[in-house]
């Protein structure tokens, strides 16, 4: 993780070494779900000593992240617990919790549709807990044509399919309203406009294309080239180039 960040509205609320820190758990947690790893009683964790922190973050001191741990504990945006393997170890393991997830949720989702008059719309992050049996949803979507060209583009453009029962439920959703062809689309253009967070990107533009009944693929490239010619864009434009800037838009 060569890059450190934190979120202004958090750093705000909780503080600047809370924002920090939450970030450097959230960002870990995430990493151990995409692979599988440290599941205990409904969660990803993951754990670190104060000195082990103190060395990942070398600005904060080992009084500093206790301090913003414990603030996060308290705030209820994580949680701690111990999974050791061996019970003289005392390292303590961390959680983001549905609250925890949630804000960072909603400040991705703020960055990304901006003053967008709809955000009321756009689902906050689903239940986190993983569902037990995501394999069973996959195998039932496998006999509908294109499910499987669907799960190849997602997972090469936005990673791992997600493993909660809500975030599968919502992905057949998707698939059955666009059709194959046009949710496609609709990923490799979340993969470009905002790699940085292309899953977050991807499920808000989807449900602002059902509000606005864009459906076909043909639409959603429509609306993708006329918003880049609207604001003087190329399809190839760099991202970072993008903009939105009227509180309508949103790509």
């Amino acid at each position: 993780m060569k890059s450190h960040i934190f979120d202004v509205a958090i750093a705000t609320e909780y503080g600047l070494n809370a924002a920090i820190v939450l970030h450097h758990i959230a960002y870990w947690c995430e990493k151990n779900a995409a692979n599988g790893r440290n599941f205990h009683d409904g969660n990803y964790w993951t754990y670190n000593s104060y000195s082990a922190f103190a060395t990942l973050l070398p600005y904060l001191s080992e009084r500093q992240i206790k301090t913003a741990l414990d603030k996060l504990i308290d705030e209820g945006l994580i949680v701690a617990g111990c999974y050791n393997t061996d019970q003289r170890d005392r390292t303590r393991w961390y959680a983001v919790t549905k609250k925890g997830a949630c804000i960072l949720q909603n400040d991705i989702l703020h960055e990304a549709i901006m003053s967008d008059g709809d955000v009321e719309n756009v689902r906050p992050l689903p239940d986190s807990k993983p569902y037990s049996k995501p394999h069973i949803l996959q195998e039932e979507q496998r006999a509908r044509e294109g499910w499987d060209e669907f799960v190849k583009t997602y997972e090469s453009n936005l990673g791992l399919l997600p493993r909660s029962e809500v975030e599968l439920s919502d992905l057949s959703m998707f698939f059955d309203e666009f059709g194959a062809e046009a949710i496609c689309e609709l990923i490799r253009q979340s993969a470009r406009k905002h790699p940085d967070n292309p899953h977050t990107y991807f499920s808000a533009i989807c449900r602002k294309h059902l509000g606005k009944g864009i459906k076909t693929a043909e639409q959603v490239k429509a609306a993708f080239m006329d918003f880049d010619r609207k604001h003087g864009k190329g399809r190839d434009a760099p991202v970072n180039e993008l903009v939105y800037a009227d509180e309508d838009d949103f790509y």
